[in-house]
């Protein structure tokens, strides 16, 4: 079984779920299977140093 991380979109009223923020454009659902798509995290490159310009 997967586990996602969701966020509720933050338009109040019902909508097309391909118009919300958070789909991938061009996707036919709005969750991705995980065992085709493989992520992964990368460091910041300034995270050693403590702080990002990005913030």
């Amino acid at each position: 079984m997967f586990e996602f991380k969701i966020r509720r979109c933050s338009r109040g009223r019902s909508h097309d779920w391909t118009e919300c923020p958070f789909a991938h454009p061009g996707e036919k659902a709005r969750r991705r299977d995980p065992r085709k798509f493989h992520y992964s995290g990368t460091s910041c490159p300034d995270f050693r140093k403590g702080s990002c310009k990005k913030g």
